[in-house]
């Protein structure tokens, strides 16, 4: 997964050319549709291990822009590895982002991120925050990467 096409998606709405560059790019096909009530939706490709969140612009508490009214923007791109839990989902195979992969421990998160600045309360769940982005990584029971999320800023 190339991360520059990825974090140019990131914070997109959908009919922007940079997020369909990006469906394009992981084969990703249809357009989100926002259920009344819902604040988010999601596109996924299940077969590739790949799910996308969608958010109304209206719903969103850290805008890293101004957007349409309406906008449905990508604030969140899934990846899952085997063992992941999610039933429908197969793991992902492509390359994943920062050159990171499904065998990577807490250890080998930190020799590529340095030090995660959110540690879940079961010490399965990750965060470190970048420069326009947050990384989420979930570890399985042997400590190897199983979902890896990158997704706008939890805070400004």
């Amino acid at each position: 997964m190339n991360i520059d096409t990825l974090l140019r998606a990131l914070g997109s709405y959908f009919g922007e050319a940079s997020l369909a560059l990006f469906l394009h790019s992981v084969a990703v096909d249809g357009a989100p549709e926002l259920p009344e009530g819902d604040d988010t939706t999601f596109l996924k490709k299940a077969e590739a291990g790949l799910e996308l969140t969608f958010t109304g612009e209206q719903f969103m508490t850290v805008k890293l822009r101004k957007y349409p009214e309406g906008a449905l923007v990508l604030t969140n791109v899934r990846f899952y590895g085997a063992g992941a839990g999610a039933e429908d989902f197969c793991p992902y195979t492509g390359e994943l982002p920062y050159g990171l992969d499904f065998s990577a421990t807490l250890d080998d998160l930190m020799k590529v991120l340095g030090a995660p600045g959110w540690k879940g309360p079961n010490g399965h769940r990750f965060r470190w925050d970048r420069d326009g982005h947050a990384l989420f990584a979930t570890l399985g029971a042997g400590g190897e990467l199983q979902i890896l999320a990158v997704q706008l800023p939890v805070k400004r």
